[in-house]
């Protein structure tokens, strides 16, 4: 009876735990969308700018900017590529999933606690099923998901090194570049 109890124990701390990561999940998620509209708001404005420096007929305004035509069309091309990998990526779809398997494994572990380890023992392969279609179904959480839940009681948070967040920031900090040679070239030169 024992294994049975330590056994029941351990699903729901894992059911638990993976519940915890998701929602995890979704926040890094929801905080990349956020980011990321952010920036494609900004990316676009600056490359309509550089089109419209480049069409401009003033000759002057042209040789400020030190622009041609290809190094607009290559930083247009870049932003354009740019959004498609947003696109791809979907962050705002996942996040709205990995929320609702928080949801899903919360409701299958107060179910599973109402019950009690009778009701556990006699539906175990109805839980395992259920929790392993869910989790074959969804997205995969980080490593960094974990670390963040775990340290989630210490008010700790583990920095996202992730190659997304690392796109993200990388981009952010090349459009505030832009923005400032455009800057600088305009009231400086």
């Amino acid at each position: 009876m024992t294994n049975e109890i330590n056994f029941y124990e351990k699903f729901l701390n894992r059911m638990s735990r993976t519940r915890k990561n998701k929602m995890q999940l979704h926040k890094r998620l929801k905080s990349y969308n956020e980011k990321v509209n952010t920036l494609l708001f900004f990316m676009n404005f600056f490359g309509i700018v550089l089109i419209i420096i480049t069409l401009n007929p003033n000759k002057e305004m042209k040789n400020i900017f030190i622009l041609n035509s290809y190094i607009v069309a290559i930083i247009s091309i870049y932003i354009i590529l740019f959004q498609y990998y947003i696109i791809i990526k979907s962050y705002d779809k996942n996040a709205e999933k990995a929320l609702n398997i928080y949801h899903e494994l919360r409701e299958i572990e107060n179910e599973i606690k109402d019950g009690g380890e009778e009701v556990f023992n006699n539906k175990k392969d109805k839980y395992f099923y259920i929790y392993n279609s869910i989790l074959n179904n969804s997205i995969p959480h980080d490593d960094i998901d974990d670390l963040n839940n775990k340290l989630d009681d210490v008010n700790v948070r583990k920095r996202d090194l992730s190659l997304d967040n690392i796109v993200i920031n990388g981009n952010i900090i090349v459009c505030i570049g832009g923005y400032l040679i455009v800057f600088y070239s305009i009231f400086f030169k």
